[in-house]
């Protein structure tokens, strides 16, 4: 690269966000680094998550059983492993920021909601455009992949899953200091 350029990468992936070695191995090596966290209604991710892997065919159990079971055994929060393949415990985002946050200060991680992306597009990518401190650029041609609908047929189950989630989704948001869509009935 020229002398006096700027340089500039990004990355993303899923799976940084719940890994517990990432964050401190992260900051070891970009220190400076600004991150963005999209998160989705915990709800909405655990029936996506488990609707993939039945596409992969890697989940056989009907949707209410599979949840269920479940939400009566999170696993450790340090194995990478059982979080990976747990549809409701990857949703309980608090866990996960937590450990990034002892690493990298709040002011470098820009949290948004993917419903609020979702409804204003070009409004989110101006904020993430100012977090960067990059020059603004309308967004063009806007294009979803994978998208799908899911819901819970079963109003026991989503009872369960709303009151399971909400106490973490509250710890989430008096850590971040911000609000959350999925919170409000």
């Amino acid at each position: 690269m020229p002398e006096g350029q700027v340089w500039r990468t990004g990355e993303a992936s899923p799976t940084y966000l719940d890994s517990p070695e990432t964050p401190e191995r992260m900051y070891h090596e970009y220190p400076d680094m600004k991150l963005i966290v999209l998160l989705r209604n915990p709800i909405s991710r655990a029936i996506s998550h488990y609707y993939h892997w039945v596409r992969l065919k890697k989940e056989s159990r009907p949707l209410d059983i599979a949840l269920t079971e479940q939400l009566a055994e999170i696993p450790d929060w340090d194995d990478v492993i059982s979080i990976r393949n747990h549809y409701i415990a990857r949703g309980c985002y608090v866990k996960f920021l937590e450990k990034w946050l002892r690493f990298f200060p709040r002011e470098q991680m820009l949290v948004i909601p993917s419903e609020r992306f979702q409804d204003h597009p070009s409004d989110i990518v101006q904020t993430v455009h100012s977090f960067l401190k990059i020059p603004p650029k309308p967004l063009e041609n806007l294009e979803y992949y994978n998208v799908g609908e899911y819901h819970v047929e079963n109003p026991s189950l989503k009872s369960q899953l709303q009151d399971f989630y909400a106490p973490y989704t509250q710890d989430l948001e008096t850590l971040l200091g911000q609000s959350f869509p999925w919170t409000t009935p």
